[in-house]
């Protein structure tokens, strides 16, 4: 959602935006939000979003973590990105590179346990050649604590 992009920012930023494109710096709405995004990193929110940015990471090895109470990147935002990525993975025949991992109960931030994941997650996908790594990526995640989509 668009309140989501103004969070990410500090809101003085869109109420000088809503002030010049509209006359009222409290008319901060899904336009201002876009113009400005548009203005500061343009493509960031239509051609470089999620669903086009990362199917073009195919077929290199790819992990993406997320908090399941994410408001700055949603689960119905989420799915969009991954629906788009797995089927860029799957036309090269390599979706066992592509994992999506999401922590339930977790907002916007980065979790001991995600770093935990990803460490791991670097171990198989740099060096697979070690069995006396336990690696809980692969099949011994926690479904109190993963949901893997």
């Amino acid at each position: 959602s668009w309140r989501a992009r103004v969070d990410s920012l500090p809101p003085a930023l869109f109420a000088a935006a809503a002030e010049e494109l509209v006359g009222d710096p409290r008319a901060v709405d899904a336009s201002v939000v876009g113009a400005v995004y548009r203005r500061i990193c343009p493509g960031l929110i239509d051609e470089l979003d999620g669903p086009a940015s990362l199917p073009l990471i195919s077929p290199r090895p790819l992990l993406v973590v997320n908090g399941e109470l994410d408001p700055r990147c949603p689960l119905p935002g989420l799915m969009n990105a991954v629906t788009e990525t797995k089927a860029a993975y799957a036309s090269e025949g390599k979706t066992s590179l592509f994992r999506t991992l999401v922590q339930r109960g977790t907002p916007h931030r980065c979790t001991p346990e995600m770093v935990g994941v990803a460490n791991r997650w670097f171990d198989e996908t740099l060096r697979p050649a070690r069995p006396d790594t336990a690696l809980p990526t692969r099949g011994h995640l926690d479904p109190n604590t993963w949901i893997e989509l």
